[in-house]
């Protein structure tokens, strides 16, 4: 799958994602994620309940989150956790489908010691038509 890397001034291919390599209002990029039957058939093994004939699983979005995120948001120090994510669906792609992922940076914070970042992926079908949008968060180690 290609990837568009569109990290900011402030970051360079080899720069750590730290805590603080994250701005806020920042893009990072995006990944295009191309929906195969092979895919969505792999998918529906693993998760038989969620198969919609030809549309992707709803569940499949956090897939498509992850390997965006895989692909764009790298390297990461050791030791990161993902704390959380949330979707919100416009409308599910069909098979044959190519989902285009931007991701930014929406916030930062601090939280009894923690560093906190919440990062906004919003994916798009080869037609521009918002297809879905998730917010991400991670508990960065450094």
């Amino acid at each position: 799958m290609e990837t568009k890397s569109g990290l900011n001034a402030s970051t360079t291919s080899a720069a750590m994602f730290s805590y603080n390599a994250f701005i806020p209002g920042a893009s990072y990029g995006s990944a295009r994620f191309a929906l195969t039957p092979d895919v969505v058939k792999s998918w529906s093994l693993l998760f038989p309940y969620d198969f919609d004939g030809d549309m992707m699983p709803a569940s499949m979005t956090s897939a498509v989150v992850m390997q965006a995120y895989h692909e764009l948001i790298t390297p990461r120090p050791p030791g990161n956790i993902h704390g959380g994510q949330r979707c919100q669906i416009a409308k599910l792609p069909s098979l044959g489908e190519i989902l285009i992922t931007h991701v930014s940076c929406r916030d930062k914070e601090l939280r009894k010691g923690r560093r906190i970042v919440h990062l906004l992926f919003e994916t798009y079908m080869s037609s521009g038509m918002k297809s879905f949008t998730s917010n991400f968060t991670s508990i960065v180690s450094s």
